[in-house]
């Protein structure tokens, strides 16, 4: 069992290689598993800016948290969009601070910050 909970609200600023994003997380942690709601606004380069609602899951390793991408849900977005489900791996650096890199299903490689809002 861990002694982290990072149970609660987040905002996720988000750089990848071909733009950027911002999104409202809620965390829920029963021992060391998680359930992740996502909801991003993206601005990808070239497209007009979209909204997606994204269902993870994944677990803590001592101070490290691995989320995957299940499905999702298109909000406001366009019929062309195409959208790659997403795995984050970070690092707890403070109960309201996680930082790492994020990978989608099409190879794109980011960043990440994740800062506790309740």
């Amino acid at each position: 069992m861990s002694t982290i909970d990072i149970s609660g609200a987040w905002e996720l600023s988000e750089q990848y290689e071909y733009g950027n994003c911002t999104a409202k997380v809620l965390i829920e942690q029963k021992d060391n598993d998680l359930h992740v709601v996502m909801e991003t606004h993206e601005i990808q380069d070239n497209a007009p800016p979209f909204t997606v609602k994204q269902f993870l899951e994944g677990h803590l390793v001592k101070n490290r948290m691995y989320i995957r991408g299940q499905r999702f849900e298109l909000i406001n977005a366009p019929k062309n969009i195409s959208y790659e489900l997403d795995s984050y791996s970070g690092k707890i650096l403070t109960e309201k601070l996680i930082e790492g890199h994020s990978l989608d299903g099409g190879g794109t490689n980011g960043t990440f910050q994740l800062k506790k809002t309740i």
